[in-house]
């Protein structure tokens, strides 16, 4: 699941560089080590990703290049938007709503 929510995030940033969420959100606590590409999404957090090159850790490779992917924010917080207003997602972000749809029904 994890490779197709790298392919999904890539397709849409992949001419972003990372940016700070401390710097994006000054004032919500992030930790300077934090980074997201923010793409157009709902929440500029939702491009965030966990990035290791830990050994043993299971991971994905990092399109964008540097450190392997291990998770992101992708899917729980497109998720979390489907459960509290599917008909908004769909308005505004139809691409990322059908996304998660096929990747629960059809994984």
């Amino acid at each position: 699941m994890l490779t197709r929510d790298v392919q999904y995030m890539h397709s849409r940033t992949a001419m972003e560089s990372k940016q700070r969420l401390d710097d994006l959100f000054p004032d919500k606590g992030y930790r300077p080590d934090e980074y997201a590409r923010p793409d157009d999404f709902f929440d500029a957090y939702v491009g965030k990703t966990y990035d290791s090159n830990i050994p043993g850790l299971q991971t994905v490779p990092s399109p964008w290049g540097g450190d392997n992917i291990w998770g992101s924010e992708l899917t729980s917080m497109g998720l979390q938007r489907v459960y509290e207003d599917p008909a908004a997602f769909t308005r505004v972000d139809s691409g990322f709503f059908d996304f998660l749809i096929e990747k629960v029904f059809r994984p």
